[in-house]
């Protein structure tokens, strides 16, 4: 069992963040703590209310004392990486035009030139958005 002590201040917070904030990460692990600190719940009943498991909660906990408020909030860099995010899609759609459509042709210069290797599908899609 482990308890989270959380100062006055640092409550009121965790609580104007929990009501506040348009991250739904942020808003969710500020009210874990808050929840732990008030209420001396422990990490299974807050696995169980967040739908997480135990070891995510710890996570948040680890956070909370480490870096404080700021580690609660979510990271940026986080998740896959955009495979087509060193061309811009100006480029790409000159690229295409340049090749008469021909996505063999456009695949082969993505790959010699920016040594970007990618799927039609994921091109077609690219070129969708």
């Amino acid at each position: 069992m482990r308890k989270i002590i959380v100062s006055e201040e640092s409550k009121s917070l965790l609580k104007e963040v929990s009501q506040t904030s348009l991250s739904p990460v942020f808003k969710q692990r500020a009210e874990c703590i808050l929840l732990a600190s008030n209420l001396g719940l422990i990490a299974p009943e807050l696995a169980k209310h967040f739908e997480v498991t135990p070891k995510t909660i710890y996570h948040w906990f680890n956070l909370w004392e480490k870096e404080g408020l700021e580690g609660l909030k979510h990271k940026q860099g986080q998740g896959c990486k955009k495979k087509l995010g060193t061309i811009s899609k100006d480029d790409l759609k000159n690229l295409l035009a340049a090749n008469s459509q021909n996505l063999k042709e456009v695949l082969s210069i993505l790959s010699s030139k920016y040594q970007i290797e990618v799927s039609k599908k994921t091109l077609i899609r690219f070129l969708k958005t």
